[in-house]
């Protein structure tokens, strides 16, 4: 009589052995990655002052009221981290404030996650310049509901001058994340979005912002050296769409600030930290990096 169950056959010890040469590959990548972007960021300008990757920031991000609008209390950190760090440098006398609009109360832990919220924005240095919407009936946080953007536009004080949040992509198609973007285009300040990456790009952790550290980085040096030659000149002009690659606005984070960033995830969003969470703090380029776009 033929059994009735089948019986798997336990991995061979050369399937085992691919997958731990995998596994050793990608941690090597990693570790190799992770001290790149440590020398690029932080070693060399700190050895270097002459090498700064991170450009100055536009005139009109500088000495004004900044509302930063989210969602969701860990927006700001799993998000806008870089972005918080560098415009709240005391070199651009920026007053930066934070709206969130929900307390993120989906699993019934809005109280919670409303404290997790302060005590992120005092790790990031916002302090207590923040406010939390706690209104179910008008922004609940649902992965299926959009916020009205008359409602939304109540909360943007009128001593603000820019108005930062999500691109009409919201990171993640989230309608939440998308309603903010539809009320600030119809607000009538200065708006400034996050750029919503590729998934590939999103989940790169330090492979990308390399990339784009590398290729400054060789700029920078060309231009040091060859700034007054005419050849220089020619091919900049000749190339000035590429050159500029777009202007856009690209902010990275150093070692210090990284560290700032997860420590305000982990130390600060503790109901958040499922597993899949640490995930995210290795793979997500959003920790080293963020792309900022002007609208209007």
């Amino acid at each position: 009589m033929s059994s009735l169950f089948s019986v798997r056959n336990a991995p061979s010890s050369a399937n085992l052995s691919e997958v731990n040469d995998m596994l050793r590959m990608i941690f090597k990548i990693f570790i190799f990655s992770f001290g790149l972007w440590a020398l690029l960021s932080t070693t060399l300008p700190h050895l270097f002052p002459q090498v700064i990757l991170q450009r100055e920031l536009p005139l009109d991000l500088q000495n004004k009221s900044i509302q930063l609008l989210i969602a969701h209390p860990d927006d700001e950190v799993m998000f806008f981290g870089p972005t918080i760090i560098e415009l709240l440098k005391p070199e651009y006398e920026n007053n930066l404030s934070v709206t969130c609009f929900s307390t993120g109360n989906d699993q019934g832990l809005g109280p919670i996650r409303a404290d997790e919220l302060r005590r992120s924005l005092e790790i990031l240095g916002v302090g207590s310049n923040f406010e939390v919407i706690d209104d179910e009936k008008n922004f609940k946080d649902s992965m299926s509901i959009e916020w009205e953007s008359n409602k939304i536009l109540k909360y943007v004080s009128a001593d603000t001058d820019i108005i930062l949040t999500f691109d009409d992509a919201g990171i993640s198609n989230h309608p939440n994340h998308i309603s903010l973007y539809k009320a600030a285009i119809q607000s009538g300040k200065v708006v400034y979005t996050l750029k919503s990456w590729s998934f590939i790009e999103k989940y790169s952790s330090m492979l990308y912002t390399n990339v784009r550290l590398l290729i400054d980085l060789i700029e920078l040096a060309v231009r040091i050296n060859f700034e007054q030659d005419s050849w220089y000149q020619d091919l900049k002009q000749k190339f000035s769409n590429l050159w500029t690659v777009s202007g856009n606005i690209n902010i990275y984070t150093d070692l210090p600030g990284s560290v700032l960033v997860v420590s305000a995830m982990m130390n600060a969003h503790n109901s958040q930290m499922a597993w899949f969470r640490y995930g995210w703090l290795l793979t997500s380029r959003y920790l080293n990096a963020n792309e900022l776009v002007r609208i209007q």
